[in-house]
């Protein structure tokens, strides 16, 4: 098949996939955000009996995305769903905040829209666990590599870039992909150019006909509690003293605390597609076009996030003022106070970056 190195499973190959989750050592961690009413024998039977990606949707995915959001989120909202047509497929370029649940809200909105859902990018870090691989293959994650030299990753980000034409065009799928390398530590959502060149990649087009043929579609998902925000204060401090090196099983741990923790009013909202007097206003012959579509690009995630309470109140506290209490309550404000004894007790140099993870959203919609 094309791009066999990269692509997600097909149906033929989901039954033994399903075998190996079951037998994974952490298959009983996957099961806690399975359906919570049945035994971890049954829930093991529940997916023995899977024979195909749709049934895996509706049996599997769906029941888990409704059971983290009912566990873990105050509400969920959606918006943009009706810019879309049903008949067209999408490439949604997206901010980044949680390993798993940004890309899941996206399906489970699509789903609920009778949209079918989108294939995803996966980084291939992930696909160093195997249970990680096997599941995030069955639901239509392909590898992206970000490693190697020069010639080695230019020739990854070209295949990465023509198999998602092949997937728009050819599979009738639509495509998740982030709008930079890995997820937004530091609250500061900005699309790198460098993503947009390589979208450029994937046919000999002109530049302005190659994106418009994607169908880019600028999307923000918001939470009101950051995902996995105390295991970001801890990169971001110690990658000012070296280059932050993973350590064994982390992206793991991020993806367990990131489904488990308490995430708050959480919204998603789909923004206009990227239309063709848009990337013509944007002087494609002239050099810095990609930046200049960058910004544009960012413009509509910044406008559509969803500021709360919290955003505000780390500001406040990184001013040592009030000018923003008009957006909060005394009630909200304490219990964003209370987090901070947490962060504070493992290192109270943490304070900063963990309060600016909150306040930098505001000042990108500042800008």
């Amino acid at each position: 098949m094309p791009f066999d190195d990269i692509r997600p499973f097909d149906n033929s190959e989901i039954p033994m996939a399903m075998k190996r989750i079951v037998e994974s050592p952490h298959f009983p961690q996957l099961a806690q955000f399975l359906p919570p009413s049945l035994p971890i024998q049954q829930l093991r039977q529940l997916l023995l009996a899977v024979r195909d990606k749709d049934q895996l949707q509706v049996t599997v995915m769906k029941p888990m995305v409704e059971y983290v959001l009912s566990s873990t989120v105050e509400s969920f909202t959606a918006s943009g769903i009706e810019r879309l047509d049903p008949s067209q497929r999408y490439l949604f370029l997206s901010n980044h905040r949680d390993i798993v649940l940004d890309a899941a809200l996206l399906d489970y909105y699509l789903y609920l829209n009778n949209h079918p859902t989108a294939e995803i990018t996966f980084g291939e870090n992930l696909m160093d666990n195997h249970l990680f691989a096997d599941l995030g293959k069955a639901n239509g994650m392909f590898r992206v590599v970000r490693g190697g030299g020069r010639r080695e990753f230019y020739r990854s980000l070209l295949q990465v870039s023509q198999y998602m034409r092949y997937a728009i065009h050819e599979k009738h799928r639509s495509v998740w992909i982030a709008q930079r390398n890995g997820r937004t530590k530091d609250g500061l959502d900005r699309t790198d150019p460098a993503i947009l060149k390589m979208l450029a990649l994937s046919d000999n087009n002109h530049p302005v006909e190659t994106l418009l043929s994607l169908n880019i579609v600028p999307m923000t998902i918001s939470y009101e509690w950051e995902p996995c925000d105390l295991l970001k204060t801890k990169e971001l401090f110690a990658t000012l003293s070296a280059p932050y090196v993973k350590g064994p099983n982390e992206d793991l741990e991020s993806i367990f605390t990131g489904l488990k923790a308490q995430k708050g009013r959480v919204h998603l909202a789909l923004g206009t597609p990227i239309t063709e007097s848009l990337l013509e206003s944007l002087q494609p012959e002239e050099k810095g076009f990609y930046e200049r579509l960058a910004v544009a690009i960012d413009a509509q995630i910044h406008a559509n996030y969803q500021l709360s309470a919290n955003n505000y109140i780390a500001l406040d506290l990184l001013a040592a003022n009030s000018s923003h209490a008009d957006n909060y309550t005394p009630e909200q404000f304490s219990t964003f106070q209370q987090r901070l004894p947490q962060v504070l007790t493992i290192n109270p140099a943490y304070r900063e970056i963990f309060l600016k993870i909150y306040a930098n959203p505001v000042m990108s919609l500042a800008n």
